[in-house]
């Protein structure tokens, strides 16, 4: 990303659940966040421009960096930064909307945390300590509220429309953000979660990090020498197929800076793989909702949904319980195990001891 956005990258090493749960990890990205554009006086750190930092972040890291930025708008006693790219962001803990279930056979991840030493009936997830906190917008952004005189920074969302999470990013683009300006999604086909690290063998995910490159460079940052680096904005005439008259790779991928822009002002879109027609689609989608809409009625229709349509919530692949993993299924898991441990390479304890005894002797 620090190439395609043409800028440096700051990785932050803010602490992990279970150990540190909800606000730590929260309060070390805020923290983070103040030391580049208010550092000490005496740390020699230069300051920089909230306008010239991007909030970048997947998964978990995207739901973080998102709550960030809801957190300095609520406070508002500090600027927030130019922009958030947020990489299939976990928005939802409740797992309230029907993708977390109707993708379960495509996609990798969990049901549900299994650990009993931190799972319990009332902590379902370990980044929480209780499940009362799971509806807190700086925990599940998508219960977050907007503000017509507070408008959060320009917003990119890519996810996969194979992904567990993808109502969460429909939802919160569509409706929660519906009046906010700036939001964009994009739905890359058949990907899954966080699809993008993949980059190195899927042309697709590459071609989506060019894109968030693209929607960065295209807010106006600055190179290392003080230029101002600007993408043109999307054409506004191109053909039916996204590929017709726009320069290709030889891998079917529309390339240069009107190709990485297409469809840039539209809120959602959705874009094709190549093996459909030998060229890349890039479509505007009018009607994101109707996408979750379908999954619920698929749902409803399949026994899988539990409560109303409209409040109720996808029923768990892994029994019925939304917060503790079943017993047989830890089992099974237990089993895998130890099956696996017994293609371990086994280590004589009493020769470790031994050894360590030995080497103890010679430091005397």
């Amino acid at each position: 990303m620090g190439k395609y956005c043409r800028a440096r990258v700051l990785s932050v090493d803010y602490r992990l659940a279970p150990e540190y749960t909800f606000p730590i990890p929260l309060n070390d990205v805020i923290s983070a966040y103040l030391s580049l554009i208010q550092p000490p006086a005496d740390s020699g750190e230069p300051a920089y421009r909230p306008e010239q930092i991007i909030f970048m972040g997947d998964s978990a890291g995207g739901g973080l960096a998102l709550a960030c930025a809801l957190w300095l708008r609520d406070d508002s006693r500090f600027p927030m930064p130019g922009g958030l790219v947020l990489f299939s962001p976990w928005l939802d803990l409740t797992h309230s909307l029907p993708s977390w279930r109707l993708n379960n056979p495509f996609d990798y991840l969990p049901d549900a945390s299994t650990d009993p030493k931190h799972i319990t009936t009332t902590r379902s997830h370990y980044y929480i300590s209780h499940n009362q906190d799971l509806k807190n917008p700086y925990v599940s952004p998508l219960f977050a509220t907007t503000h017509h005189k507070h408008p959060l920074p320009p917003i990119l969302i890519q996810c996969g429309d194979a992904e567990k999470l993808r109502d969460e990013s429909i939802v919160f683009t569509t409706d929660v953000m519906k009046h906010q300006q700036n939001v964009q999604l994009e739905l890359y086909e058949d990907m899954v979660h966080v699809f993008q690290m993949w980059a190195g063998v899927e042309a697709i995910a590459k071609y989506a990090l060019k894109r968030a490159g693209a929607w960065v460079l295209r807010l106006g940052g600055e190179g290392e020498d003080g230029e101002v680096l600007e993408v043109p904005d999307s054409p506004k005439a191109v053909t039916e197929d996204m590929g017709g008259t726009l320069p290709s790779n030889g891998n079917g991928y529309v390339v240069g800076a009107e190709a990485l822009n297409l469809w840039a002002n539209e809120r959602v879109v959705r874009i094709l793989k190549p093996e459909r027609n030998g060229k890349l689609g890039v479509f505007p989608v009018k009607h994101p909702m109707r996408i979750v809409d379908e999954a619920r009625e698929i749902l409803v229709a399949r026994g899988q949904w539990e409560g109303t349509k409209k409040g109720g919530r996808p029923a768990l692949s892994r029994g019925a319980s939304h917060f503790v993993t079943p017993t047989f299924v830890m089992n099974q898991d237990q089993s895998v195990k130890e099956e696996l441990d017994k293609l371990a390479i086994q280590v004589n304890p009493e020769v470790n001891k031994e050894e360590h005894s030995d080497s103890s002797d010679l430091d005397m």
